[in-house]
């Protein structure tokens, strides 16, 4: 039981740095955001720049009407036109990046207020005493019938049936279980 009470002060604190670090990374999405906004400023002020250049520009003297010299200014045209393109098909992909990011960032608010949510109902004391209660009688039937049919749960299996009952999904039991964040469930988190 302190193990699973030092466990919630735990992840309070490890919510906290959540939090913290989610509020980071909305930061960095608005700057972001902010930054991407004034790219698509200067390519508008830039495509309007080479329209204004091209509508300035004076008739061709007539030696310089030369097939070669259209040729140039057809090539130049189009180069500008594919840079052009070139640079909003980048603009698309780092619109649709950004709404990836975005919904991505949504689902993650969501499952962390999901956790807290289950936590703050009934608290994680009583999600607790609910699982051992469970297990407490899955014993008692499995030594009324004699372990003809079932066996009781041992080891491992004990941890994960109570982590299943506390946690509900398994991500949240390895998140449950990963209090140092390393991705990796290890002995020491089993030492306190």
């Amino acid at each position: 039981l302190a193990f699973c009470e030092r466990r919630c002060q735990d992840g309070a604190r490890q919510r906290a740095r959540d939090t913290e670090a989610v509020r980071r990374h909305q930061e960095m999405q608005r700057d972001e955001l902010h930054e991407l906004e004034e790219a698509e400023e200067r390519l508008r002020i830039s495509k309007a720049c080479v329209a204004d250049a091209l509508a300035m520009r004076r008739a061709p003297i007539e030696d310089s009407c030369s097939p070669e010299t259209l040729r140039d200014a057809a090539a130049e045209v189009k180069e500008r036109q594919e840079a052009c393109m070139r640079a909003q098909q980048q603009l698309e992909e780092l619109h649709e990046e950004c709404g990836h990011l975005l919904r991505l960032n949504g689902a993650a608010e969501t499952r962390v207020e999901e956790l807290e949510q289950r936590l703050a109902q009934g608290g994680l004391r009583a999600a607790v005493e609910r699982a051992m209660a469970s297990l407490r009688k899955m014993d008692a039937d499995c030594k009324l019938n004699g372990g003809s049919t079932n066996r009781p749960l041992q080891g491992a299996e004990r941890l994960v049936y109570v982590l299943a009952q506390v946690c509900g999904v398994p991500r949240m039991a390895y998140l449950t279980l990963d209090s140092n964040r390393s991705g990796r469930v290890s002995m020491c988190e089993f030492d306190s």
